[in-house]
């Protein structure tokens, strides 16, 4: 299953005083399969490797170019608590991918990870 998906997960920061300072961010991704058809699990670490916080709006999304009608992503969730997570049953006909986000206003200090999750079936 996950062989069919072009899954990315993303965290983009955005603010601009942070864009001119060293905010630098790397990120891994791992995908299970769930057993017995169970959803796949998948969770991607970032982590701020630069020397100052990354502070700002952030968004944290999985997201793949099969429709959700075929590929389901669900149970978007971060460790940093952002305020709102949407994944594509909850955006009906606007969008034709499959896709799962949280967004929210956040601060990641040097060193500091956080993890972003989510499920995939289909």
């Amino acid at each position: 299953m996950l062989r069919r998906l072009l899954l990315c997960a993303l965290a983009l920061f955005v603010t601009s005083p942070v864009i001119a300072q060293s905010c630098d961010l790397s990120l891994t991704v791992a995908c299970h399969p769930g057993a017995n058809g169970a959803p796949s699990a998948c969770t991607a670490t970032t982590t701020n490797t630069g020397t100052t916080a990354c502070t700002g709006l952030a968004y944290s999304a999985f997201y793949s170019e099969e429709s959700p009608d075929d590929v389901h992503i669900s149970a978007p969730h971060t460790s940093l608590q952002l305020g709102q997570c949407l994944d594509s049953s909850e955006l009906g006909t606007f969008i034709d991918i499959a896709v799962a986000f949280c967004a929210g206003d956040m601060s990641l200090h040097p060193g500091a990870s956080f993890t972003s999750t989510v499920q995939i079936s289909g």
